[in-house]
């Protein structure tokens, strides 16, 4: 069994006992509204559970996007096309990312 994540020695260890693998059994039930009621109808789900569904898988599992970032731009630097024996290989290129405005880098002491 391996010492754990990244190998690090104070890691705890790999888990392969099952019945601990789901930190959260209980989840919401998919057909009642966050304020208690049942969904009882079709038009129901889509028009208020599946919203609130959706809502807390954007804010838990996929995280918000700042309100206001950046406008970000790509500028390809060099490309080059090799060769892998007789065969060509895909391109590779080196890529330059950009900000406006420009993002303040903060320093650690």
């Amino acid at each position: 069994m391996r010492p754990g994540p990244g190998n690090h020695k104070d890691a705890p260890p790999a888990n392969f006992d099952e019945s601990k693998a789901n930190p959260y059994p209980n989840l919401p039930n998919p057909l009642v509204l966050n304020n208690g009621m049942k969904v009882t109808t079709a038009k129901m789900w889509w028009q208020q559970r599946r919203p609130q569904i959706v809502e807390y898988f954007d804010r838990e599992v996929y995280g918000r996007v700042p309100a206001h970032t950046p406008k970000v731009t790509w500028e390809v630097v060099e490309t080059t096309r090799e060769m892998a024996g007789k065969f060509p290989s895909l391109p590779s290129s080196w890529l330059v990312m950009s900000t406006t405005p420009p993002i303040r880098r903060l320093r650690s002491t």
